[in-house]
């Protein structure tokens, strides 16, 4: 199924970017965002936004949403990007 085969892809990319989380913790959650990840697996940015909505990864660290590992974005008040964990 196209379906399952493109959540695994999305899945795998996102604990390959995100290994020193899983290993270490919350510490080593890196920015990441979808673009990184549709780059890295060949896909458009809307397909790996369509397929991390609602879904859930069980890991060592717990059951996260799929969308908990990208980085929120949001305007700065100099005009260029800001990410959520830095406002």
């Amino acid at each position: 199924d196209q379906r399952a085969k493109t959540i695994l892809k999305v899945a795998s990319e996102i604990v390959r970017q995100q290994d020193a989380f899983l290993v270490h913790g919350v510490r080593h959650l890196k920015p990441l965002n979808l673009r990184t990840v549709a780059d890295a697996i060949g896909m458009h940015e809307s397909t790996v936004s369509r397929v991390t909505a609602n879904k859930y990864m069980l890991t060592p660290r717990g059951v996260f949403e799929l969308r908990y590992f990208f980085t929120a974005s949001i305007a700065s008040a100099e005009g260029g990007e800001a990410h959520s964990s830095e406002a």
